[in-house]
């Protein structure tokens, strides 16, 4: 019966509520109630529901903190290949828009399985660094993003799939940077 009322989803959380911590406060005020309410409890069977209760938050506990690590290695295969630069938004007016037309330079990134970023400018290897990609707080929310560090720079990953890249400086006055495959 335990395992009928308890199912975890926590991708459907996050979605749903739009926090693992929400989900979390919400989850375990439901499971207080169910291990104390009399309704659930028999005299027989109160011994497993404890033992089962606690197994269930083990795994739960478990299951959420290693989610952040699957998360950060999916970001990371997610950054693998030839980026190219198309604008950059932003600046200490806010309004500026820089792009490669506008300045006659060409970007491209080139992130590699092996935690490496080469970047070329105007076809011309400009640099090699190591990169890495980690959850940390923006400077803008003050709440957890992925981070893609590279070059003494910070970015916070605002947006990324097959064909596109946002990334944002993560400092005042910055950039908002787009990237196309």
């Amino acid at each position: 019966m335990l395992k009928a009322k308890i199912k975890i989803n926590a991708d459907l959380a996050v979605f749903l509520f739009g926090s693992q911590k929400l989900f979390f406060m919400l989850f375990s005020r439901n499971l207080f109630y169910f291990f104390y309410s009399s309704r659930y409890q028999s005299a027989s069977g109160m011994g497993k529901i404890k033992l089962s209760f606690g197994f269930v938050m083990v795994l739960f506990l478990v299951c959420c903190s290693s989610k952040n690590e699957l998360d950060t290695a999916q970001s990371r295969l997610a950054v693998i290949g030839t980026w190219y630069w198309q604008q950059s938004s932003g600046g200490i007016s806010g309004n500026e828009l820089i792009t490669p037309e506008s300045t006659g330079i060409v970007i491209k990134l080139v992130f590699g399985a092996n935690k490496k970023v080469t970047v070329f400018t105007n076809d011309m290897e400009t640099g090699n660094y190591p990169y890495t990609i980690k959850t940390g707080k923006s400077i803008f929310d003050n709440q957890e993003h992925y981070l893609l560090n590279f070059n003494e720079m910070n970015y916070v990953i605002r947006y990324i799939d097959k064909s596109e890249m946002s990334i944002q400086d993560n400092f005042a006055d910055g950039y908002i940077l787009t990237y196309v495959r």
